[in-house]
């Protein structure tokens, strides 16, 4: 397993690589054309190659001839920082804790060494843009073969459930007499497998103030659970796994806000709570800043004679 190696100044850095340094597995340098956000395969290849084959250190920026660093080229400030995120969107699962450090060699163009540490990950194999399995042999990465990627998955497999959003939350308006009498919500709860396995077992509960909850919608009623407090609490079984990478509306809701309950909006929340093999994931939303109307917060205002709002829904 790899660790991440710490330099103190930017000298002790360069100081490493010109006469320390030698390319290997887990420890590599590579030349700042290597970065291309628009064609982002060597990287996403790179990358989760190192992470597939017990992490490391990687320095971009540098030119070698055979396994030593002769001269730096740098990679664009700009383009480092952004680095990690653009990395995030082209590897499957996102490689966690991931560390990115920028030296910078040149104050006039900005330019720098990417250093880069890929850790042992524990969500293993990662898949690169390309949709393939990467591992490192010596100094290149290799395609995996479908048993190395089996026995990846089996030994290191792992479902992890997180909350994705919720959408729509702008409400629609009941109205009578040109005054806007209620408003009712049908929110959606979209939850999301991020780790690199199926979701076979999982359960998500929604805690609920019972004064907002129209016991008539059959679609949320036929989960009600238990009450808590002011809460009533619904609970959703596993019904399908959930793959790798899946998205998914777990549950639907029906809100309904009026000038008699208000003040629950004003002051309340809506809880979620995710149950998986991962873990327990608890989730914490403001009803006021979560559902709107006309893209803005309730207010009384909205209730008032002769106010009627033009919604976007």
């Amino acid at each position: 397993m790899a660790s991440r190696i710490i330099f103190e100044t930017t000298e002790n850095c360069l100081s490493f690589l010109q006469s320390v340094f030698r390319r290997s597995s887990n420890c590599d340098a590579l030349p700042a054309s290597v970065i291309n956000f628009d064609s982002p395969l060597s990287m996403s290849r790179l990358v989760s190659a190192v992470a597939n084959s017990r992490g490391g250190n990687i320095f971009i920026g540098c030119q070698t001839k055979g396994k030593k660093v002769v001269r730096f080229d740098g990679v664009a400030e700009e383009a480092a920082h952004s680095l990690v995120f653009q990395l995030s969107t082209c590897i499957f699962p996102a490689i966690e804790g991931v560390e990115s450090e920028f030296y910078l060699l040149n104050e006039a163009d900005k330019k720098g060494i990417v250093h880069l540490f890929v850790p042992n990950s524990g969500l293993k194999p990662h898949m690169a843009v390309d949709n393939r399995y990467y591992f490192r042999h010596g100094l290149k990465e290799m395609v995996m073969e479908e048993q190395q990627v089996r026995l990846m998955y089996g030994g290191a497999g792992k479902a992890r459930m997180e909350l994705a959003g919720i959408i729509n939350t702008n409400g629609i308006p009941d109205i009578r007499e040109n005054v806007v009498e209620a408003l009712r919500f049908y929110p959606k709860f979209l939850i999301r497998n991020a780790g690199n396995v199926p979701a076979r077992i999982y359960k998500f509960e929604l805690f609920i103030p019972s004064d907002l909850h129209d016991t008539s919608y059959e679609p949320l009623q036929n989960y009600f659970n238990r009450l808590e407090g002011i809460y009533s609490v619904f609970s959703f079984p596993s019904r399908a796994p959930v793959f790798q990478g899946e998205t998914f509306a777990v549950a639907e809701a029906k809100l309904m806000a009026d000038l008699t309950n208000l003040k629950t909006f004003e002051k309340n929340d809506i809880r979620l709570v995710l149950f998986s093999e991962s873990g327990v994931n608890e989730y914490q939303f403001k009803l006021i800043e979560t559902f709107t109307y006309d893209r803005k917060p309730l207010s009384l205002s909205m209730f008032s004679a002769n106010k009627l709002l033009n919604p976007k829904i």
